[in-house]
């Protein structure tokens, strides 16, 4: 069964995944910054999201009242929607791939999977500041 596609919707799968970041915050705002070192994207990456999904009004842009620079990014009322969508696609297309495995197949590619989650989430922790010996200093 064919997957309808997310294009429409401006956000693919991923961008789906990292606006998330956005629609999950209870204040629902978020410092592009923020969504920067939460996602895991640099900013160059998070300001091209937000050109992407900002003129489809999904997402909407404002100058932080604390911090002229600052940039704070929300979810505009259609944003959760086409979010939901672009998951409903993404989910279906997942389950036609994995319906070409077996059950035992799905169980090794599941675990394979989360061995890896579990890698790149351990390089991702920041590593502990190196000590020169002296209280008053430290290496990193």
């Amino acid at each position: 069964m064919p997957v309808e596609s997310t294009a429409s919707t401006g956000a693919g799968p991923t961008d789906a995944h990292r606006i998330t970041r956005i629609w999950g915050r209870q204040e629902g705002a978020i410092q592009a910054k923020k969504m920067a070192e939460l996602s895991g994207m640099s900013r160059a990456a998070v300001s091209a999201l937000v050109a992407t999904l900002e003129p489809d009004g999904l997402l909407r842009k404002d100058r932080a009242p604390y911090d002229g620079r600052a940039v704070q990014l929300r979810l505009t009322h259609a944003g959760p929607e086409a979010i939901t969508s672009a998951f409903r696609a993404h989910n279906a297309r997942e389950r036609e791939w994995a319906s070409s495995l077996t059950v035992d197949e799905q169980r090794s590619l599941t675990e394979l999977l989360g061995e890896l989650i579990a890698h790149f989430r351990a390089l991702r922790r920041p590593a502990p500041a190196l000590s020169s010996g002296r209280p008053d200093r430290q290496l990193l």
